[in-house]
């Protein structure tokens, strides 16, 4: 992560969020075009070894073949806290995840 930060000359600065407790994070989902979902956004508490949008990325994938689909990398976009983000993307305690898709 760092290094991929450090090769396009971005910091990921200091911890805004130093809570110790598990990391929960409120996922918005902007998906209509790809899917119908029942659930517009969702709170989750992260299991330990999830900590990067990719990591959260093949959480959901495996809650089914409709999520796996949805959430294919081609077709989606994504924001941490209403700003356009990398897969290796850092999820901290409290940050706010939307998907949306891409425009095709």
């Amino acid at each position: 992560y760092l290094a991929n930060l450090e090769k396009y000359k971005l910091s990921r600065g200091t911890i805004q969020n130093e809570y110790s407790g598990p990391t929960k994070v409120k996922i918005l989902f902007f998906m209509d075009k790809l899917i119908e979902f029942t659930q517009e956004e969702e709170e989750l508490e992260l299991p330990k070894e999830i900590n990067t949008v990719e990591q959260l990325l093949d959480l959901l994938r495996q809650r089914g073949q409709r999520w796996n689909r949805a959430f294919d990398n081609e077709r989606i976009q994504f924001t941490v806290n209403k700003e356009f983000a990398e897969l290796f993307t850092l999820l901290e305690h409290g940050d706010e995840i939307a998907f949306i898709p891409k425009a095709q």
